[in-house]
């Protein structure tokens, strides 16, 4: 017995051992796992990337942004009020009627309106106001923004740029463009222009006195051809100018009676019936003092941005100049200064704008035998001009073909008529009047001159 007990006892402390190392879980008291897991994992990755890009990108945009913001507020108030006042006498209702239908008696009483009015009958207010007020407030707001984003790229093309030779050297047509009508004796003092296209000259000619003609071709080889077309004025010497500013044309002349020199305005230059009224370009008298038999002589106007000048002659060896703001133009120049003295500036003064240069040529008939330009040079208008030397004359020019010797009164073409007188010496031809060397009549108003051509050689 007492061994069963220690057994018993044994066995209980045996099984009491075990739980208490092995496993709290009543449900897993036999299991004993140790598992050791090392995993050691190097990576090592290196990556090298070097790129270089180099983009060098230069782009010129020239982008013009116009943004035109239109806010427009309308605010329209219409206050209408109306009042209405209505008076109603009670007696004009028909109260015999609504006795009849209250079954009540007809009250002694007569209305104004010579009705009778009823007992027990309750009239109404006698006196109606009615007022209506009607205030209509109309506001517009109506916001136009217009957002224009122009980009405009531009390539201007004024062809290429010439400079004045130093040597100027040129070819003849190799004879006279063109004769007289019948009865004429010259066509000389030329100005000649481009416009749509086609070419316009301006000219005098003698027939028993001085006149002025116009004709208008498609080329030189055409101006043989061309219809003679006489002014129904007299203009001797005449310039033609298109005034861009006023988009007039503008024809300035001498011996105008008693003014010393006049102009006309035209719409249409090849009308020779077009012409405006007589007005008178310059009065004033300055070349008396210097000797001048005829006076005054050969005006020609050229304007630049601001200013229009007025260069003329006096048959003395001077040449004249006086100017006006350019939005006086046309009218009346004043003021005229003596700028240039020399024994060769006879007459026929022109100036011109050269293209692309940023200076200005005039050229001047020699007072010598035969006739010949000289040049000068300036860079500007109102200042000094630098004598360059010949111009035009046989000695620089081929192809005569012995038809003249004289290269005089003249014009050089310009492709644009405007007010610049702009000429472009990659292709300069000056329209000049030439005369057989036989002729030589002691009259010089009798001197047989005719149309030449100068083309400059390049």
């Amino acid at each position: 017995m007492i061994q069963k007990v220690i057994l018993c006892l044994m066995a209980s402390w045996i099984l009491i051992s075990c739980g208490t190392e092995e496993s709290s879980d009543p449900s897993d008291s036999s299991s004993s796992d140790s598992d050791t897991d090392t995993d050691t994992d190097s990576d090592t990755d290196t990556d090298t990337d070097s790129d270089t890009d180099t983009d060098s990108d230069t782009d010129t945009d020239t982008d013009t942004d116009t943004d035109t913001d239109t806010d427009t507020d309308t605010d329209t108030d219409t206050d209408t009020d109306t009042d209405t006042d209505s008076d109603s006498d009670a007696c004009q209702y028909d109260c015999v009627a609504h006795c009849v239908s209250w079954g009540g008696e007809v009250m002694d009483g007569t209305c104004d309106d010579g009705m009778r009015c009823c007992d027990g009958y309750t009239a109404p207010d006698a006196d109606t106001d009615t007022d209506t007020d009607t205030d209509s407030d109309t506001d517009t707001d109506t916001d136009t923004d217009t957002d224009t984003d122009t980009d405009t790229d531009t390539d201007t093309d004024t062809g290429p740029i010439c400079e004045l030779p130093s040597n100027l050297r040129w070819t003849d047509h190799g004879g006279p463009l063109a004769q007289p009508k019948n009865g004429w004796v010259s066509l000389k003092d030329f100005s000649t222009t481009g416009y749509n296209g086609q070419i316009i000259v301006y000219s005098t000619y003698y027939g028993s006195d001085y006149w002025s003609q116009m004709m208008v071709f498609d080329d030189w080889a055409s101006m043989g051809s061309a219809a003679q077309n006489d002014l129904p004025f007299r203009a001797v010497a005449p310039t033609l100018t298109y005034f861009a500013p006023k988009d007039i044309w503008v024809l300035a002349y001498q011996w105008c009676g008693d003014q010393d020199f006049c102009y006309r305005t035209s719409k249409d230059p090849t009308d020779p019936n077009s012409w405006s009224g007589e007005q008178s370009l310059l009065t004033e008298d300055i070349v008396t003092q210097d000797g001048a038999q005829y006076g005054v002589i050969d005006q020609e106007v050229i304007c630049d941005d601001t200013d229009c000048y007025l260069f003329y002659n006096g048959d003395n060896d001077h040449v004249y100049r006086a100017s006006m703001p350019i939005d006086q133009f046309p009218g009346l120049f004043s003021g005229s200064q003596d700028i240039l003295q020399n024994r060769a500036y006879f007459e026929a003064v022109q100036v011109y704008t050269i293209k692309g240069t940023g200076k200005y040529l005039m050229m001047i008939e020699n007072n010598e035998t035969p006739r010949s330009f000289s040049y000068l040079l300036a860079d500007d208008l109102g200042g000094s001009w630098t004598h360059m030397g010949e111009f035009a004359s046989r000695n620089n020019a081929s192809n005569l073909n012995n038809w003249t010797q004289d290269i005089s009164h003249g014009d050089l073409f310009r492709e644009n008529p405007d007010q610049t007188h702009t000429i472009d010496p990659c292709n300069l031809q000056l329209l000049y009047q030439g005369r057989s060397p036989s002729d030589s009549p002691s009259d010089y108003n009798l001197r047989a001159y005719r149309p030449g051509l100068l083309t400059l050689d390049r």
